[in-house]
């Protein structure tokens, strides 16, 4: 589910807005106003995260039933906060927020996370399941990207359906395997550059999720390896502790 709870985006509502990139829009979440972004997945899918201030807004819990009413939005955002509902305004100060909390583990599928009980998809996948159908170098790609997150400290690695996960306190970045590459996501609390990124996804404010298409060892160079280490403290929450 990411770092927040979200909707998968039937795919007949994907292909009336037309558009495989981020389709901006606007609507009603229990009634309630809201101006987000659908965010593509992949195969002409979007995704719409339900962020903190929408879910305040509406006064909904995570894992409440919400109905979502939503229209293409062709308003100018210059300015604006992209997925912030219309009308709250955000806290002038930021909570202090606690990091060593110890993690809730799902007793089902073992994965870690920030509060008990938190949705997700529950399953056990193999890691080596996502590499049947890659070519060699994916497999080297992949072991030299896990050596540089470990060289930031500990973190757990573990597979998901479609992609392998990354985290520390929260999941931080992953990669989905191909034939002939490996897409590498890291979550910088800022964009960033580097010669083999594709696109910046921002799901919520001060999130931005940076894909590398990386074909080569040669990829994973010392100005790759400091946006590791960068996304390795959002893994910690480090942003939000300062």
């Amino acid at each position: 589910m990411g770092i927040n709870p979200c909707v998968d985006v039937p795919a007949r509502v994907s292909a009336f807005f037309g558009a495989r990139g981020p389709v901006p829009v606007k609507g009603t979440l229990n009634g309630h106003a809201v101006r987000g972004t659908l965010i593509p997945i992949g195969d002409g899918r979007h995704r719409f995260y339900v962020n903190g201030f929408m879910r305040k807004a509406a006064g909904l819990e995570v894992g409440d039933t919400a109905r979502l009413v939503l229209e293409a939005d062709r308003a100018s955002r210059a300015g604006m906060v992209p997925v912030q509902a219309i009308g709250l305004k955000a806290p002038t100060r930021r909570p202090k927020v606690v990091v060593d909390r110890p993690l809730w583990t799902c007793p089902k599928c073992g994965h870690r996370f920030v509060t008990r009980n938190m949705a997700h998809s529950c399953a056990r996948h193999d890691i080596a399941d996502h590499f049947r159908r890659a070519d060699p170098v994916v497999r080297r790609l992949f072991r030299r990207l896990c050596a540089l997150v470990r060289s930031c400290g500990p973190v757990d690695i573990y597979a998901q359906k479609t992609r392998i996960v990354f985290q520390v306190r929260v999941r931080f970045g992953g990669c989905v395997t191909h034939a002939h590459w490996l897409d590498a996501g890291l979550w910088l609390p800022r964009r960033a550059s580097h010669p083999t990124l594709r696109r910046i996804d921002q799901p919520i404010p001060g999130c931005f999720v940076h894909t590398f298409r990386l074909r080569a060892i040669a990829d994973l160079d010392p100005a790759f390896s400091k946006l590791v280490k960068e996304a390795y403290a959002v893994g910690r929450r480090e942003h939000l502790a300062s």
